[in-house]
């Protein structure tokens, strides 16, 4: 048994089905993990464990098997009353703040973003169409991107702009 397995008290099989449950949660709920296993770390070290990167690991994994418990627990409908309410309302915000924060940006929306918006919107300027500067992305930039997702990047980007103070 390893140290990660005895820390966490799941055996690899589990672990592995954690770690790609964590990868398909939102932003929202990855942070919610992330500050338990934060938690449950300082915890450790007030209890003298040393911060190696199988201790690390280990709280993620327990982390996420909380939450999983917790959010098993919180699906059942109860026989009583009165802990309906505050399981549904719990469950409730859970799913919200999920949702909240939407989908993470993809990586072309991210470069584009970072690298090459402001350029797009000096081209547009000067007057090129969509496709020629998509042509001059993938030319001169090395950076492949279609006409449309083009638009549609630099229009959401251009909104975002445009609404700041």
């Amino acid at each position: 048994m390893t140290e990660i397995d005895e820390l966490s008290g799941t055996g690899a099989s589990e672990r592995n089905e954690l770690l790609r449950w964590f990868a398909r949660m939102t932003d929202a709920e990855r942070l919610d993990v992330l500050e338990l296993q934060r938690d449950l770390l300082r915890r450790w070290r007030n209890e003298g464990q040393k911060a190696a990167p199988p201790t690390v690991l280990g709280a993620l994994v327990l982390a996420l098997a909380k939450r999983r418990a917790t959010t098993e627990i919180l699906e059942r409908k109860p026989d009583e009353g009165g802990e309906t309410e505050n399981n549904a309302s719990r469950l409730f915000r859970m799913r919200v703040d999920s949702l909240a924060k939407g989908r993470a940006e993809g990586q072309k929306s991210k470069i584009y973003r970072l690298r090459y918006h402001r350029l797009v919107c000096d081209l547009r300027k000067e007057g090129l169409g969509w496709r020629a500067c998509s042509a001059y992305l993938a030319k001169y930039h090395r950076f492949v991107i279609s006409h449309e997702h083009l638009k549609t990047l630099h229009v959401k980007f251009a909104a975002r702009e445009e609404a700041r103070p």
